[in-house]
């Protein structure tokens, strides 16, 4: 993987695979919307939902923040990663 991201924890449902397609999606968003990180997340829980179903949703904060991310960590479609400088807290609603 390259230096850009960095996985700090994930749940048991996130695979390797499920991982780099998020991580793809995620550079993908940031790609399209640059600096417009409400956007981005959007976009990411946008495609997930329709790849994965359910719902999804995302949160994004400057890359030392840790907000949140222990109320998920239980989850099983759970991932907090660092992409592009960037926290993100990824996870599928159990609703």
């Amino acid at each position: 993987m390259d230096k850009s991201v960095k996985i700090n924890e994930k749940g048991t449902g996130i695979t390797d695979q499920i991982q780099n397609e998020i991580v793809t999606i995620v550079k993908n968003a940031i790609q399209v919307h640059k600096q417009f990180l409400g956007e981005v997340c959007n976009q990411i829980a946008n495609v997930l939902c329709q790849k994965y179903g359910g719902w999804w949703c995302c949160f994004v904060t400057d890359k030392d923040a840790n907000y949140g991310s222990r109320l998920f960590h239980f989850d099983h479609m759970y991932l907090d990663a660092t992409i592009e400088q960037k926290r993100f807290t990824i996870f599928k609603s159990a609703k």
